[in-house]
């Protein structure tokens, strides 16, 4: 898995055609025997200055030939060490997977199979076997889940490791089972809505439609972080347009727009549909149409950063502040379009 990023409603991806930003990451407390702390590791302790530049070619994405020779010759204990500090996320995992690679050459530097790499190490390992549909990162997810004798507060990487495998591979009883497993092994009610999320997700797909829909209904009973809240909704709202009951879904984002879940669920409601009509407008050809719809987007922005204005001001996470930021640009880019279409007539 790809360093910490929440759940997104991926049916309003297709409904509205909008981009979400992930969830508020959750910490991950050092369980699997991580420290976050300790000396400066940026470089392996055998480079040495000639080989430098090739380093820094390595860190900035540069993974040219050269710089994959140059991985091939370090030793076992220093590619461990580059797997463990160079960042992977969803976006930027190349060069990650690359020192993970030069682990899996042909060099003898790695057996698969071995359990004595260390937690991190033997983490992204599973990752980067999971991504390509590889059974191997099954062992390695349940070794390092045996190694944990305690809850946690933060999330628990290898078990959505296991649960996103077995859904990917179409076990979706399997999938669901490990989801839902969250609650052995944190006490973190963010992560286990974002693992129940995942679970329901899995049920949409592989039925029935109606239980699916039932779940996420009681889910929305509990005391949800609003963005989690939204999310929930929103896959809601699209399971709904699935089983063909649209009016169900689009009562349900009404709602929200009303405030039903707090102002700030009531935000990112009005924030979505707001980018949904900029996104209809900008591809309009006719330029009254491109303009009706611009300034329409651009009313539901503003009456969405109303609305968050009113929020408490505790309540709103570095997501929300992120997003609400995001929404005032855009609304500040439409009104000075606006404004520059209107000097021009």
């Amino acid at each position: 898995m790809f360093d910490r990023v929440g759940v997104e409603p991926v049916e309003l991806r297709g409904i509205l055609g909008f981009d979400l930003v992930g969830v508020e990451p959750v910490s991950v407390p050092s369980k699997l025997g991580v420290s976050e702390g300790g000396p400066d590791r940026s470089l392996p302790g055998a480079v040495n200055a000639g080989e430098r530049l090739m380093y820094a070619r390595f860190k900035n994405g540069d993974l040219a030939e050269a710089v994959r020779a140059w991985l091939r010759r370090r030793s076992r204990d220093e590619l461990i060490q580059l797997v463990e500090t160079t960042p992977r996320h969803a976006d930027d995992h190349a060069a990650c997977d690359a020192a993970l690679e030069a682990l899996l050459a042909e060099n003898g530097k790695l057996d698969a199979r071995r359990t004595d790499l260390p937690d991190r190490t033997a983490l992204r390992l599973a990752d980067y076997f999971r991504e390509r549909g590889d059974e191997r990162c099954v062992p390695l997810y349940e070794q390092l889940l045996g190694k944990r004798n305690a809850k946690t507060d933060g999330w628990v990487p290898e078990l959505y490791g296991l649960g996103e495998f077995a859904s990917r591979k179409g076990r979706a009883g399997d999938a669901v089972t490990y989801f839902r497993k969250a609650g052995d092994f944190t006490d973190n009610q963010d992560v286990l809505a974002d693992m129940e999320i995942e679970a329901l997700r899995t049920l949409a797909v592989s039925g029935p439609a109606g239980t699916a829909a039932n779940a996420y209904q009681q889910l929305l009973q509990r005391d949800l972080q609003p963005y989690r809240a939204w999310v929930a909704l929103g896959d809601l709202a699209g399971l709904y347009r699935q089983m063909g009951k649209p009016a169900l879904g689009a009562q349900l984002l009404s709602d929200a727009e009303d405030g039903h879940w707090g102002v700030i669920v009531k935000f990112y409601a009005l924030r979505a549909r707001a980018e949904a009509l900029r996104r209809v407008a900008s591809c309009a050809v006719e330029g009254d149409v491109r303009r009706t719809g611009f300034l329409q987007a651009l009313r539901l922005y503003d009456q969405a950063l109303t609305a968050v204005a009113e929020a408490d001001p505790q309540s709103r996470d570095r997501q929300t502040e992120r997003v609400v930021s995001e929404a005032q640009r855009m609304a500040d880019h439409l009104r000075s379009g606006v404004c520059a279409s209107d000097g021009r007539r």
